[in-house]
């Protein structure tokens, strides 16, 4: 079986590369398929033809960019003028135009609540986190919201009762209560909040949170525990100070 005819069979794209040191050097690309569908690369992406309008650009796109599913797009495209997802949609984006670079994202929350004119906002915080939550649900009563805020320890049920081993808890020996985003969620949608904040819950457990809440989630605080909640300082040392910490 010929070099060629393996690498053809087997999805690759092939290109005859004539500027390479080695003259006449063939370069393989995998096409990228999950499930038999293209996989999607946009972080790898160096055209970013949804940047631009001009034709010559959007020649340029990369053969898996999502906008050449035009069906698929538009499809999307579409939701943004429903009635249950326009109001919202506009109002956040018009707050991106608004605070530009000037405010941060708690002045950019407390703001978008005002457009949409909610009353009633819910706050799903850390225990760790207890005394931002509380500078949070100050400033937001101060601006005349109502603030029903649920911690993430409610319910006080020991970590093993869920089937957390002892040995994965943070003091094995020690009562430790399991968080608990589900009953979160749920006490939020009992009291009609409008608009529900995730402060500072771990991962995974804010996943959860998300997916009980009747009503949409920002996140205002993303937990980690090592950089300050600041996951970025991490991406931004990836290469360099973090690097074997991240390996």
């Amino acid at each position: 079986m010929s070099a060629l005819y393996f690498y053809a069979k087997n999805g690759y794209n092939i290109k005859y590369d004539c500027g390479s040191a080695k003259r006449g050097t063939i370069r393989y690309q995998k096409k990228i398929k999950v499930r038999g569908e293209t996989m999607y690369t946009c972080a790898k992406c160096n055209v970013l033809a949804c940047g631009s309008q001009d034709p010559a650009v959007r020649e340029k796109m990369p053969k898996n960019c999502p906008m050449r599913e035009k069906e698929k797009m538009d499809g999307a495209y579409e939701k943004y003028v429903l009635e249950e997802n326009h109001e919202f949609y506009v109002s956040c984006s018009e707050i991106e135009g608004e605070g530009y670079c000037q405010w941060p994202r708690l002045k950019e929350t407390v703001e978008f609540c005002k457009k949409m004119g909610y009353k009633k906002i819910g706050l799903a915080f850390c225990r760790g986190l207890r005394k931002e939550a509380r500078v949070v649900a100050d400033l937001f009563t101060a601006q005349g919201f109502d603030v029903v805020s649920v911690i993430c320890k409610t319910g006080g049920f020991p970590k093993e009762s869920v089937g957390i081993p002892k040995e994965k808890k943070v003091n094995a020996d020690a009562f430790e209560p399991m968080c608990n985003p589900i009953a979160q969620a749920e006490f939020l949608n009992s009291q009609e909040t409008e608009f529900n904040i995730a402060l500072g819950l771990c991962v995974g457990h804010d996943s959860m949170f998300y997916k009980y809440s009747k009503q949409m989630v920002t996140t205002l605080v993303a937990k980690d525990r090592v950089l300050a909640h600041n996951p970025c300082g991490a991406i931004y040392c990836a290469e360099g100070y973090f690097k074997k910490r991240l390996q």
